[in-house]
């Protein structure tokens, strides 16, 4: 009997060890699974450790400039025209011109009630690689909440534009969030991957409007002289 007591009481502490290690993991090494892979835009979810909702991550190469795709995202007033599901959507302050808050409308499935969203973004631009991101924070305080609406409650995320030959950017959006209420999580996983899906999709028309396809001075293009080696995609 002591004996079996004594291995289990080792199995236990080996377990618990186990579990403690794995809460240590660092978020970005859990791993991604591909949800979808066509008309050039692929899609992936992971479940966060520490939540019951999916992240996504949607990627797509659109054959543009930088500064075509800055102009689309800085202009969101007209985020209901690609962005998918969304109904509206303004400033609500523009801190500097590469910093705002903004604020849109979601559609959501019936029965649920459709979800409003605020969002703090950054712009940034590396000046040796000329990647830019924009990060996404949820704000969902900023403002009083209003009738017939849920806030989204947490948010978290970014646009990362990566430069490439012949004109050409990777756009990726990754997103986690809370979508607040008590939509069931089963239903937000189900229907996550459409969001970034059609959002990209759409973008590789949006940016063929002229006023975005003329865009010039928001951000700095890549030249091949800053990348004298040609890594850029190998």
């Amino acid at each position: 009997m002591a004996h079996n007591y004594s291995s289990v009481k080792k199995d236990f502490v080996l377990l618990a060890m186990l579990l403690f290690i794995l809460c240590l993991i660092p978020e970005s090494l859990y791993a991604w699974d591909m949800e979808k892979n066509r008309n050039g835009v692929q899609v992936y979810t992971r479940t966060p450790n520490w939540s019951k909702f999916k992240e996504f991550k949607g990627v797509t190469t659109i054959n543009t400039s930088l500064n075509s795709i800055v102009a689309l995202l800085e202009d969101v007033k007209d985020f209901p025209a690609w962005y998918y599901n969304c109904k509206y959507a303004s400033y609500l302050k523009r801190i500097s011109p590469v910093e705002g808050i903004t604020y849109s409308i979601t559609r959501t499935p019936w029965p649920t009630q459709d979800r409003d969203c605020i969002v703090h973004y950054v712009r940034t631009q590396d000046p040796k690689t000329k990647t830019v991101m924009i990060t996404l924070e949820g704000q969902w305080d900023y403002i009083g909440q209003k009738p017939g609406l849920v806030r989204i409650r947490e948010l978290k995320g970014f646009w990362k534009l990566t430069p490439m030959k012949d004109n050409k950017v990777e756009v990726t959006l990754q997103v986690w969030l809370d979508p607040g209420g008590n939509i069931p999580a089963w239903l937000i996983n189900a229907i996550i991957v459409d969001m970034p899906y059609h959002s990209l999709l759409n973008m590789h028309k949006a940016v063929l409007k002229p006023r975005y396809k003329n865009a010039v001075g928001l951000v700095d293009e890549w030249h091949p002289t800053d990348d004298p080696l040609n890594l850029k995609d190998l």
